[in-house]
């Protein structure tokens, strides 16, 4: 009986409910609760989930935080979530062209730099990743996307590139 009794001291003073409290928030009704059908005199269900086409009953307890239970199970509450914050959907593809200043000084960007040197010819993989970086790769099929033809011829030393038709404008 003792350690009943702390205990409920306990839950006083960490949740701020007294047992008095706690007996009378399990007796009377809340909200939409209902009464089982089937049920003693006294005993009710929880009330019903708010996720709107969930049929279930919320257990009657409370949640972490001592608020009431609003949801019968976290797949329900992450579904209202859901629909109370909708996606935006997929984002478009941005291209990113050469910043102002860098047109303004007249810098070139890597992949213009690598087609730079493609139009004067071959070059090798140590020297495309002097131009563009250990992402030259990238740069290369951005390049044929744009409707560059681009080879690679393998020999001993590594990889060649060399640049075999541009675009038709």
């Amino acid at each position: 009986m003792e350690l009943q009794q702390s205990t409920a001291e306990l839950r006083g003073e960490l949740f701020g409910v007294q047992r008095d409290q706690e007996q009378q928030d399990v007796s009377e009704p809340r909200g939409n609760a209902r009464v089982h059908h089937g049920a003693a005199e006294g005993e009710r269900m929880g009330l019903r989930c708010e996720y709107p086409s969930c049929p279930k009953s919320v257990p009657l307890q409370r949640t972490r935080r001592g608020l009431e239970r609003r949801f019968c199970s976290d797949i329900c509450r992450v579904r209202a979530w859901s629909l109370k914050h909708p996606r935006l959907g997929v984002q478009p593809r941005l291209e990113f062209g050469p910043t102002a200043s860098a047109q303004e000084n007249g810098r070139l960007g890597r992949r213009e730099r690598i087609l730079a040197r493609l139009r004067h010819g071959s070059a090798t993989t140590r020297e495309m990743m002097m131009l563009g970086g250990a992402g030259f790769s990238s740069r290369i099929r951005e390049l044929r996307v744009a409707g560059h033809e681009i080879a690679v011829e393998m020999n001993e030393d590594g990889a060649v590139y060399r640049l075999v038709r541009e675009p038709s404008a």
